[in-house]
């Protein structure tokens, strides 16, 4: 699965817009995403990487522009 590289407070600022755009809690966008909530929590809190899926939807439903990321590959632990 690829996965996007920001800074740890665009990623976070990304969450937090799309949370504020729909008006739910984190818990409940992680189930709007179809993700565990904990998964969810690694994210916004910048402990793991977001996957180009999710980076993708969260940029559509805030309208939050990110103009430079680096995309890792799939296999980006093995480069």
């Amino acid at each position: 699965m690829a996965r996007v590289l920001i800074p740890c407070d665009v990623q976070y600022n990304l969450c937090l817009a799309a949370q504020e755009h729909l008006g739910l809690s984190w818990n409940g966008l992680a189930r709007f995403l179809l993700v565990n909530p904990k998964t969810f929590e690694n994210w916004y809190k910048c402990r793991r990487l977001l996957p180009k899926e999710i980076f993708d939807k969260l940029s559509e439903i805030s309208g939050f522009s990110v103009k430079e990321f680096q995309l890792l590959p799939e296999n980006w632990r093995l480069v």
